[in-house]
């Protein structure tokens, strides 16, 4: 898989020398190419300056106040019975949970399942929206959702694309890789689905 790692400050410099403003330019006639170079400029040198944020921080380096989900998907087959389970928490107590059966799918829609249902449970929490931070043991999927792999299974897009765009309810979204061993209570909700399916097929 093709991996891209850029940080913020780089990708606003690499678009300040190579990006095609003509069409920005035609929408906002007072803006001029060297304008449009020196904001890009200006606010990745903000980016590279501005201090870490140092709010309160778990232990797994979230702000203390935000919403935290811990997600898994899990097929039993690849495809096969699929179910995906969402712990969602908030300073280190437990919000709300979900555990669904899926019916067929693979395990890597079975991710993408249970981040979409994450998002959706965050959205509804009252008082929103809220800062949020995710935590997945599938690489793949934290490693596409962050830009760094491409999405190359068309199924995978459309899944990509809807969370995508739920992200933007949100002020802040950050998601993470966690080790299995680390995402134990999501991991038990996926499997709780497909044991209770298994009981009442």
């Amino acid at each position: 898989m093709e991996s891209v790692r850029l940080t913020p400050a780089a990708l606003l410099r690499s678009l300040a020398a190579s990006l095609d403003i003509d069409l920005l330019i035609e929408e906002h006639p007072h803006l001029s190419r060297s304008a449009v170079k020196k904001l890009l400029i200006e606010a990745a040198d903000r980016l590279e300056a501005a201090p870490p944020p140092s709010p309160g921080k778990t232990k797994e380096g979230a702000e203390a106040g935000q919403l935290i989900a811990r997600i898994d998907g899990a097929s039993r087959g690849n495809p096969g019975p699929a179910g995906a389970g969402v712990l969602l928490e908030k300073d280190g107590k437990r919000l709300a949970a979900e555990s669904l059966f899926l019916g067929r799918a693979t395990n890597n829609v079975a991710e993408y399942e249970a981040l979409l249902a994450a998002l959706r449970l965050a959205a509804r929490q009252p008082g929103g929206p809220h800062c949020l931070t995710i935590f997945s043991d599938s690489e793949l999927l934290v490693r596409q959702i962050n830009g760094e792999y491409r999405v190359r299974d068309s199924n995978l897009a459309r899944y990509h694309r809807e969370a995508v765009e739920r992200m933007k309810f949100f002020p802040r979204v950050a998601v993470h890789h966690v080790p299995r061993e680390k995402n134990v209570e999501a991991d038990r909700l996926a499997n709780e689905a497909l044991d209770r399916a298994a009981r009442n097929p």
